[in-house]
């Protein structure tokens, strides 16, 4: 009731304000009115308000946390592998750094395994050495030579690699405790066990390049090619001679085989021997019957 009474008020109100007459609201619906009022002032001008700020440009922030690929973060190191030669020779670590672009006085774990890959593929390539008598070209370590070592230098656990013709050791790689703390053993035993891999993993890639070595290589190639010449040879004519076995037992099957008679050719009947008349096939029964309707009007069967 007291609803269809205040839209009835309203109706009249907006009637009334049509024809410019004066009109005495009731106080709830004056309230009414001027909180529709508020809100529609107030929305708008957060529309406008909104649409004078500036959006912000879409620029993704750099993922502090986000690691390399082949990174691993365990706790507070970060490690990563040493590849060579296609295999990991074993891992490395440092201590871990959460903002790559600002790393300070830390070296990221990821460029420390670079830089001792770098160092163990110079010892596959010609090296420069000075001498007395100038500078001269050398090819690379000789695995017969080649000696791989651990030292300490300056309180620091290095492997140092040298070969009859590099009498002087370069230093390829320092052994930190926190090596030692990844693989939970003494920073000596972790030293050694990387001096071993490096020992192998090295002289092997060493002996794959001598001359022996390749001409080793070719000669298996060239023995491999020769096979598979063979080996194709011997089935083409395995080939060759199933077939020609094939065309002659065709043939034979073809040559004893019995002739097929002709069905269009019907051989003459003769009469028994002692008669004169001769001998007549009669047709099949159904052929009679079908004879016999032929020769009667329909409704006569015999």
């Amino acid at each position: 009731m007291q609803f269809s009474r205040l839209s009835t008020n309203v109706q009249a109100f907006f009637r009334n304000f049509a024809n410019g007459r004066k009109v005495r609201l009731h106080p709830f619906v004056r309230l009414i009115l001027i909180g529709l009022l508020t809100f529609v002032m107030a929305t708008g001008w957060m529309s406008t308000a909104v649409g004078q700020i500036p959006l912000p440009i879409n620029s993704d922030p750099p993922l502090l946390n986000q690691l390399p690929k082949g990174v691993q973060r365990t706790g507070s190191l970060e490690v990563a592998a040493v590849n060579f030669e296609g295999s990991e020779l074993f891992k490395v670590a440092s201590p871990a750094v959460l903002d790559r672009s600002k790393p300070g006085n830390l070296t990221p774990v990821e460029q420390r395994a670079q830089q001792i890959e770098a160092n163990l593929n110079r010892l596959l390539q010609n090296n420069v050495s000075i001498s007395n008598q100038g500078a001269t070209t050398n090819t690379s370590y000789d695995y017969k030579t080649l000696q791989v070592g651990v030292a300490t230098l300056n309180r620091e656990t290095i492997i140092l690699v040298k070969d009859e013709n590099h009498p002087e050791p370069i230093k390829v790689m320092t052994v930190t405790q926190l090596d030692a703390n990844y693989y939970g053993s003494p920073i000596g035993q972790v030293a050694e066990y990387m001096r071993t891999q490096i020992d192998s993993k090295v002289r092997q890639a060493l002996k794959e390049r001598t001359t022996a070595s390749l001409k080793e290589r070719a000669n298996q190639a060239a023995y491999i090619l020769l096979g598979m010449a063979i080996a194709s040879f011997v089935l083409w004519l395995a080939q060759r001679f199933l077939k020609h076995r094939d065309r002659v037992l065709t043939a034979r099957q073809e040559a004893e085989a019995p002739p097929i008679p002709d069905p269009t050719t019907v051989a003459p009947l003769t009469a028994p021997p002692g008669t004169d008349r001769p001998v007549t096939v009669s047709p099949p029964q159904g052929d009679q019957q079908l004879e016999k309707q032929a020769k009667f009007p329909s409704g006569w069967y015999f």
